[in-house]
This record gives structure tokens, sequence and C-alpha cells, in this order.
């Protein structure tokens, strides 16, 4: 893993499809999406949503009911988030200036 400042130009958020939530009505810290695809998978489901040119695969254990085109809003647990440098494709660790354990 490499360092990682705030200042880092472009990273790649990747979260992992059963870390992702889907809600059917706005709440805080979440972002609209549209569902593009409803894959049934046994006892879950496979759920491709978009916004602009962005994809988020969700593995939904719920059985909810959704359509095509249908607006919803998803909720990712920030802890379960991995960065990576965009050019080196590399893991990046946060830095924590505040902690003197770190140093």
């Amino acid at each position: 893993p490499v360092s990682w400042t705030p200042s880092q130009d472009k990273v790649i958020v990747v979260a992992r499809p059963e870390d992702v939530t889907i809600l059917l009505e706005p709440e805080p810290d979440t972002v609209e999406f549209k569902v593009y695809a409803v894959m049934p998978a046994g006892p879950e489901m496979l759920v491709e949503a978009r916004r602009g040119n962005r994809t988020v695969t969700i593995r939904e254990a719920r059985q909810v009911d959704l359509q095509m085109d249908q607006v919803v809003w998803l909720k990712i647990d920030p802890s379960v988030v991995n960065l990576y440098d965009e050019t080196s494709g590399l893991l990046l660790t946060p830095v924590n200036h505040g902690d003197s354990s770190q140093r």
C-alpha cells in the first residue's frame, strides 16, 4: 500500500457489491442512481445501477421490487471502501497526521 493524502489527484474507489445498500428513498450520505439491470441469483439478486458513465454492481440479499430506470439511492459504509491510485493502480492507505503512533 502507498500512503494517501487528500491532495491526491485521481483515485479509484472500490467497494464489494455486498457492501452497497439500495434505498428506495433518499437519506443523508446516499447518492442517486438509476436501476439498469436486475438479475435474480437464487436467494439474492444482483443489481446494476448507473449514474452518468458510472456503473455500480450491488448484491442485494433482500427481495426488493426494482424496475428498469427506477431511481434508487446507494449507501456505502466508508470504512469498507478501498482507494487506489488511478495512475499506478496501487492501494492507498490514509495518512493520519494527528496520530503520533504512525510516525
